[in-house]
């Protein structure tokens, strides 16, 4: 991990930020930004090795990846064959403008959700 791009750092930025993203899906999301590739845009990790990586089962791995889909930070798609296998699509903001919106949208979302009484 010598070079690990700014896209992808302000990606996990925004994760860890996001209230409907908790810290197990926020740690996922670390773990599939290290088995991105950017030519590609995509990473094909299995969910075998992705629940030894978090020394976590293979359930909680869907579990949080459902709840990475839902917020839209990742997109799972079909590569086929008999198993039922998914490449995963990240998010990643394009700039820095985009980056600053997306921030502002969820500080607004934490400070909403902490006024609760």
């Amino acid at each position: 991990m010598a070079s690990f791009p700014l896209k992808k750092w302000w990606a996990l930025q925004i994760v860890s930020l996001d209230p409907r993203v908790g810290k197990g899906p926020t740690q996922l999301f670390c773990r599939l930004l290290e088995y991105h590739n950017s030519k590609t845009g995509l990473c094909f990790p299995g969910q075998a090795r992705l629940s030894d990586d978090l020394a976590v089962s293979v359930r909680t791995i869907r579990t949080w990846t459902k709840c990475l889909c839902r917020c839209g930070y990742v997109e799972l798609i079909p590569k086929g064959g008999r198993q039922g296998t998914y490449a995963y699509k990240l998010w990643q903001p394009t700039g820095r403008l985009e980056f600053k919106e997306a921030e502002k949208s969820l500080r607004g979302r934490r400070k909403r959700a902490s006024a609760k009484p």
